[in-house]
């Protein structure tokens, strides 16, 4: 599909699929994690605005659905943060996010910027204070495939207990892959780049194509009391360990 230019726009079929998957999985992530961690993280690098034209929930909502409705609550904390960098779709889905009853225990961050540029400066911080990321599910799903430095996810996969799921174009891969000019086909960085973070067996890479038969798509490796809502842009602190900094903390101390 093209890159949409509007706020919002019409969910396609190969979307449906992904969201799909998804759920899914975090419905098998979140308990799973929760139970064993004082607290777990959920990152969407590329959230949208929330919602599509017709209505339908996005990632953000999808994420925040399972967990607040999955069978097995869970009472560690869940720290969720939802990257965008156009501001029109921001400020819809913080509109979003409002009407959403969210447990005391859930920590929701609706952040504006650049996936890879937030979450390396983050990460470069956890790394430099020597802690650990605590657990991580990072959904990223781009248009395209810029913005996702196949050096950040290496990175972010060292750390225990931290998966990722990235779709990406592989149409637009292929334009560039296939141009006759070699110095096109380098800035693209993906023929040297991309293949070492896939073979991790905590990758969950699907390639996502523009074909009408994306919906049967699937892996074979899925496992099938509220407060106030509270949405905030805060500077984020990847620790898990507790701090009494008005922060939102991601990571633990080794």
């Amino acid at each position: 599909m093209a890159t949409p230019k509007e706020t919002l726009w019409e969910l396609d079929p190969h979307t449906t699929a992904k969201h799909e998957i998804l759920r899914r999985y975090l419905a098998a992530w979140f308990p799973i994690l929760g139970t064993y961690h004082g607290r777990i993280v959920y990152i969407d690098g590329f959230s949208g605005p929330g919602r599509y034209k017709s209505g339908e929930p996005g990632s953000p909502l999808i994420a925040l659905d399972v967990a607040v409705n999955h069978r097995k609550s869970t009472t560690g904390e869940i720290a969720f943060w939802f990257i965008e960098e156009r501001d029109d779709r921001l400020a819809h889905l913080k509109q979003e996010l409002a009407a959403v009853r969210i447990p005391a225990h859930f920590k929701v961050t609706a952040d504006s910027g650049r996936f890879h540029e937030k979450f390396g400066s983050v990460l470069s911080s956890i790394e430099a204070d020597k802690n650990a990321l605590a657990p991580t599910f990072a959904f990223i799903d781009p248009f395209g495939f810029s913005g996702i430095p196949f050096s950040l996810i290496e990175r972010l996969l060292k750390h225990k207990r931290c998966e990722v799921f990235i779709t990406f174009m592989v149409d637009a891969i292929n334009r560039f892959l296939e141009h006759p000019e070699d110095k096109v086909v380098s800035t693209s960085s993906m023929r040297s780049a991309a293949p070492r973070p896939w073979r991790s067996p905590r990758a969950l890479a699907i390639a996502s194509s523009s074909c009408a038969n994306s919906t049967s798509r699937s892996s074979p490796g899925l496992r099938s009391t509220c407060a106030s809502s509270r949405c905030v842009t805060a500077r984020i602190d990847l620790s898990t360990t507790c701090s009494s900094r008005p922060t939102t903390s991601w990571a633990t101390s080794r």
